[in-house]
């Protein structure tokens, strides 16, 4: 049994009082911002996005958005959304959406990316799909 919570039917770690899971959260919970900006670069690695968000600039941007009080689940909660969908994280080229209205804006520019740059949408509406 893992002795940081009570609660948790982990087994430890080798040679640890902890196991992963809470050793993980006890992370994230002690370490907010760095934690949160490890998991936006590696999710930006995965999907091939450059990423030259700098610690420092990411650590600004919450505190001046208030974002990780406000980042959640459901669509109404927020999300780091790049202006440019071209360019990668950067310090200039990210801001706060809800999910909802991300979503939404990925549609739009993908529509715009395979239009060519042109800012007229291929077809109005969704393609039905016996799927």
């Amino acid at each position: 049994m893992c002795s940081f919570n009570n609660n948790c039917v982990n087994d430890d770690a080798i040679g640890r009082k902890t196991c992963w899971k809470c050793k993980s959260r006890l992370y994230r919970e002690n370490h907010p911002f760095k934690a949160s900006y490890l998991e936006l670069k590696c999710n930006a690695r995965k999907r091939f996005i450059p990423f030259n968000l700098t610690l420092r600039g990411w650590e600004c941007f919450c505190n001046r958005t208030g974002y990780l009080k406000l980042r959640g689940v459901t669509g109404k909660d927020m999300t780091v959304d790049r202006k440019n969908p071209l360019l990668g994280y950067t310090n200039k080229n990210i801001r706060m959406m809800t999910k909802i209205d991300n979503s939404i804006k990925k549609y739009k520019d993908a529509m715009v990316i395979l239009s060519g740059g042109n800012k007229k949408l291929i077809y109005e509406k969704p393609i039905d799909s016996p799927f």
